[in-house]
């Protein structure tokens, strides 16, 4: 595939606007900042550099998996949903459907460094539970 073509992918799974991409990431920093302040208050610690470096990493990648799952969605006058448990499973098994076999790839790699960073700023997160219920929420 050439630049081109990547570009083009690229550009159809993750059209969402920038800016209020910047903003959402700007809001979860703080957010995490003032959490983060608080803990270390009630601990008697202080706030690392390291611990801000990965409050600004989470923060970007919380930004961008909102703005890749919410706010890459178009607007449409037909409702489109699904109650039957593990419905694209079936469908790609009996169909081979490529898109949507790259969507549920796309999705559970989405979630992959969501413990992996929750973890760097919390060691609560390290356990097993925390880790995969804080990504259930």
């Amino acid at each position: 595939m050439s630049i081109a073509g990547v570009k083009i992918t690229l550009k159809a799974y993750f059209s969402f606007n920038p800016f209020l991409v910047t903003l959402l990431a700007l809001a979860f920093f703080v957010g995490c900042f003032l959490i983060q302040k608080r803990r270390c208050v009630h601990l008697h610690q202080e706030i690392s550099f390291g611990d801000i470096l990965w409050q600004i990493v989470l923060s970007l990648y919380l930004a961008f998996l909102v703005g890749a799952t919410l706010m890459n969605r178009t607007i449409s006058n037909t409702y489109q949903y699904r109650l039957a448990p593990f419905w694209s499973y079936k469908m790609l098994i009996a169909e081979r459907n490529l898109a949507l076999a790259t969507q549920m790839v796309t999705n559970v790699l989405l979630f992959l460094p969501w413990c992996f960073l929750m973890s760097k700023l919390s060691p609560r997160m390290c356990k097993f539970r925390w880790g995969v219920g804080s990504a259930f929420v």
